[in-house]
C-alpha cells in the first residue's frame, strides 16, 4: 500500500509548481474549498426548506434528521481522526520523500487520515438520505478538494481514502443513534408544534 500511495501520489503531485493557472486553482481547492462544501449543504438545506414552508407552512422532519445526522457524523469522524493521529502519526508525503512538490502551507497535523476529506465525506454521508442533492454536489466537491489536497503535496491518496472510511463509518453511526433517539425526536416535534400553537405560529414541523 505504501508503495502504490506513494505512486499514486507522485502521478498526482508531480506538475505541481510547474504549471501557474493550475497550481492556482489547486491551492484554492485545498484550502478553499472546504468553504464552499459548507456553503453548498447549508444552501441546499435552507432551499429546500424554504420550498416546504412556502408551499406546505411545514418543516419536513427528514430536515431535522440531516441537521442532527450531518452533525453528529462531523464530530464523531473529527474525533475518530484524533484518537487515529495519537496511535499512529503518519508523515506528510514532503517530510519523507524529496520528490514531493509542495506549494502550499505546510502542516504540524498527521497525514492520514486528511480532517479536510473526512469532515467533507462525513457532512456528504451524513445528508444522504436526507437531502440527496445537496449531499452528492457537496460528495463532488470533497473529490475535488480532495485531489488538490494531493495535487499540492499535503496528503497521499490513501489519506483521503481512510478519511473517507472514516466518514462513512462515523455517518453509519450517527443514523443509527438518531434512529435510536427517535421516540425522543418525536417527543420533541411535539412540544415545538404545541408551543408554536399557543403562539399562533402559520409554521409547523411534520
Amino acid at each position: 500500500m505504501g508503495r502504490l500511495d506513494w505512486t499514486v501520489f507522485h502521478w498526482i503531485n508531480g506538475p505541481a509548481g510547474n504549471h501557474g493557472s493550475l497550481d492556482r486553482i489547486a491551492k484554492f481547492g485545498a484550502e478553499r474549498l472546504s468553504v464552499v462544501v459548507v456553503a453548498t449543504l447549508v444552501a441546499a438545506w435552507l432551499i429546500v426548506a424554504g420550498v416546504h414552508l412556502w408551499r406546505d407552512r411545514e418543516l419536513p422532519r427528514g430536515l431535522l434528521t440531516v441537521v442532527l445526522v450531518a452533525g453528529l457524523s462531523l464530530v464523531l469522524a473529527y474525533a475518530a481522526n484524533q484518537v487515529i493521529g495519537h496511535f499512529w502519526f503518519r508523515p506528510r508525503p514532503y517530510d519523507r520523500h524529496a520528490g514531493a512538490h509542495l506549494i502550499a502551507a505546510p502542516s504540524p497535523d498527521p497525514s492520514f487520515a486528511s480532517d479536510h476529506a473526512t469532515a467533507g465525506f462525513a457532512l456528504a454521508f451524513g445528508a444522504a438520505a436526507g437531502l440527496p442533492v445537496g449531499a452528492a454536489l457537496v460528495f463532488v466537491e470533497t473529490v475535488v478538494m480532495s485531489v488538490a489536497r494531493v495535487y499540492v503535496g499535503l496528503h497521499y491518496p490513501g489519506d483521503m481514502l481512510g478519511g473517507m472510511g472514516v466518514a462513512l463509518g462515523a455517518a453509519f453511526v450517527s443514523w443509527s443513534v438518531v434512529r435510536l433517539a427517535a421516540g425522543v425526536i418525536d417527543r420533541a416535534v411535539e412540544l415545538v408544534n404545541g408551543y408554536a400553537g399557543r403562539r399562533g405560529w402559520p409554521v409547523r414541523l411534520r
